[in-house]
């Protein structure tokens, strides 16, 4: 194919990935799942992901509290789903993971 017609069938298939993943991140909100908490973006509000979360290719989780720590595992609720990633707060800080 020419092109135009790639660029065309790569934007598409990028379309239709963001409509799958806004499906199954909007399946997620009220579930519980415990993260790695990996950055402060600003006060109150972190960077973390989940086993389902790969670093630089998936979406992050962002996560609204204070007094998190980088490297920490928190269990968290998902509270809601937009542009293709999810928000969530702290149920419990600190898991122990075993």
């Amino acid at each position: 194919p020419d092109t135009d017609t790639a660029l065309r069938r790569a934007r598409l298939l990028e379309d239709i990935q963001s409509r799958v993943m806004d499906g199954f991140n909007a399946g997620r909100v009220g579930s519980r799942c415990t993260v790695l908490i990996e950055e402060r973006r600003k006060r109150g509000l972190y960077a973390a992901r989940s086993y389902a979360e790969s670093p630089e290719v998936d979406g992050e989780i962002l996560v609204e509290g204070d007094g998190l720590s980088r490297g920490s595992f928190v269990e968290v609720v998902i509270t809601s789903a937009s542009d293709g990633g999810v928000t969530a707060r702290p149920i419990q800080t600190e898991v122990m993971i075993t």
